[in-house]
C-alpha cells in the first residue's frame, strides 16, 4: 500500500507543478491543430502550413512535459503517440488533409481527457480534488 501512496503523491506533486504549463500546451496544439484543419478544407492549403509547423513544436513541447509524469510505464506509449504525431503532420505538410488533421485532434482530446484522469488524484487529508483542463474542450474550441 506504500507505493500507492507514495504514487499518488507523486502524480498529485507533478499535477501542482505541471497544470498550467499542460494547460496552456494542450490549448495552443488543439487550435493549432483546429486552425490548420480548416485551412486545410480550402482552396489556399498553403494557409495550413504555419499552423502545422506550430503544431509540430507544440507537440514536441507537450510530450517533453508528459515525459516527466511519474508513471514509467506510459513513457513508452507518449513516445509512441507523438512520434505518430510528428510523422502525420510532416506529411501534411506536403499536401495537408483535413481528415488526418482532424483525426490528430480527437487524438489531443483523447489524450488530454486520459491526462486529466489520471492528474485528478484526491489530495491526502483534504477534501478538494486537483483538477487540469477542466473546462469542455470540444465547446472551447466548437469541434
Amino acid at each position: 500500500m506504500n507505493q500507492v501512496s507514495q504514487l499518488t503523491h507523486q502524480i498529485s506533486e507533478f499535477a501542482s507543478e505541471s497544470q498550467t504549463e499542460l494547460d496552456f500546451l494542450f490549448d495552443s496544439l488543439l487550435l493549432s491543430l483546429k486552425t490548420a484543419s480548416k485551412h486545410a478544407a480550402t482552396e489556399n492549403i498553403g494557409r495550413a502550413v504555419p499552423s502545422m509547423r506550430h503544431a509540430q513544436n507544440l507537440s514536441n513541447f507537450l510530450a517533453k512535459a508528459l515525459l516527466k509524469v511519474p508513471v514509467p510505464s506510459l513513457h513508452a506509449h507518449i513516445n509512441d503517440l507523438f512520434a505518430y504525431f510528428q510523422r502525420t503532420l510532416e506529411d501534411n505538410l506536403r499536401i495537408p488533409i483535413k481528415d488526418e488533421l482532424d483525426e490528430l485532434l480527437q487524438l489531443t482530446f483523447e489524450l488530454r481527457k486520459g491526462i486529466h484522469s489520471l492528474l485528478e488524484t484526491e489530495v491526502p487529508n483534504k477534501t478538494s480534488h486537483q483538477t487540469f483542463g477542466s473546462r469542455d474542450d470540444r465547446a472551447h474550441f466548437n469541434y
